[in-house]
């Protein structure tokens, strides 16, 4: 959505929004929320204080350039004031100083009130934006019109988080009533898994376990295993040495199976966590599924497929994937029913 369109939408849903508080819209919706935050336990404790619920319901609005307001006191999805708190410190971390597009939300602005599409008069918008021109760019606050009409209580996250906010509580709320949690993360390549168990990762604070560290070694490479649906992963050295010491909650090691050299690299420590992300094509092969709290599996258009494993890896590669990978994949999906079996498919 376009600044212009963000900022019509606000002046509907709005409408006593003053000249400043639609120059902060676009002074968020350029620059993020970088310049309100010192640290994590600084924005958890102020999250804390404005939430009026223990556990908020949040609700998300979109703010333009990959941001959005995650109002806190919404009766909408129900996350933890650390989860808001971390989604804000992480959103932080990845802003610019983005003048460019702060001035041209500017003109979108004047242009709009200039039409009368805006409340605020030009001169009023010319008048917020003043300081600006002059190279004074401190934050914006809202307006007391604005905040003693909607009592305003939101931080500004990206939008990537917003996408997975209802997974994100189904994930907190499953946390909540045991431990360990373990989630799996299936499904075809090229279709976000490592993206997601990312973004996952970092929001909740879980570890995540990669199925490529578990490639099958040449000495298992027989006919009759690479002949079998999922056959082509060491998913037994992946239950002795990562999911039965998740399952125990206790420290463990394992090494990674390196492919440039065929072999297993150098040991990796793992402590135990409240919650654990498996990723990766295989990870609900049958003998692991059972011991998994919630499956996930991900899909993506076979065309778009193609050009995301062509952009990542290379023609030569893609030939590999189109002849060899994927038919193995589709296969394993086949036979073990993966995709009806999860919890959740995107």
């Amino acid at each position: 959505m376009d600044f212009q369109k963000v900022a019509l939408v606000h002046q509907e849903k709005y409408p006593l929004m003053q000249a400043q508080d639609f120059v902060k819209l676009a002074y968020q919706s350029a620059f993020g929320c970088g310049h309100m935050v010192n640290d994590f336990k600084s924005a958890y404790e102020r999250v804390k204080s404005e939430c009026e619920a223990k556990t908020p319901r949040v609700f998300t609005e979109e703010i333009g350039n990959g941001y959005v307001r995650l109002h806190l006191n919404s009766g909408g999805i129900p996350i933890s004031s650390e989860t808001a708190a971390r989604m804000f410190v992480l959103s932080a971390e990845a802003v610019s100083d983005d003048r460019d597009t702060f001035f041209a939300y500017a003109e979108d602005l004047k242009s709009l009130s200039r039409e009368g599409r805006i409340a605020p008069s030009e001169n009023d918008v010319a008048c917020a934006l003043s300081k600006f021109e002059s190279g004074d760019f401190a934050p914006v606050s809202h307006t007391e019109t604005y905040r003693t009409a909607y009592k305003p209580a939101y931080r500004v996250i990206k939008a990537e988080y917003a996408k997975a906010l209802p997974l994100i509580s189904k994930l907190e709320s499953l946390k909540n009533k045991k431990n360990p949690v373990i989630v799996a993360i299936d499904g075809m390549c090229a279709s976000g898994k490592t993206t997601l168990s990312s973004l996952l990762s970092s929001v909740l604070s879980a570890p995540v376990y990669h199925m490529d560290d578990f490639f099958l070694p040449p000495i298992k490479r027989t006919k009759e295993r690479l002949s079998e649906p999922g056959g082509n992963v060491d998913y037994e050295r992946f239950r002795t040495d990562v999911l039965n010491p998740l399952l125990l909650g206790k420290p463990f090691t394992f090494r990674p199976f390196d492919c440039s050299v065929m072999a297993l690299s150098e040991p990796v420590s793992c402590a135990p966590a409240p919650l654990s992300i498996v990723e990766g094509s295989y990870s609900c092969h049958p003998t692991l599924e059972k011991d998994y709290d919630f499956k996930i599996f991900l899909s993506v258009d076979p065309e778009a497929q193609l050009e995301r494993i062509r952009a990542r890896n290379g023609e030569k590669m893609l030939q590999c994937f189109k002849n060899e990978w994927i038919p193995m994949e589709n296969r394993y999906f086949e036979a073990f029913s993966i995709r009806e079996k999860a919890d959740v498919a995107f």
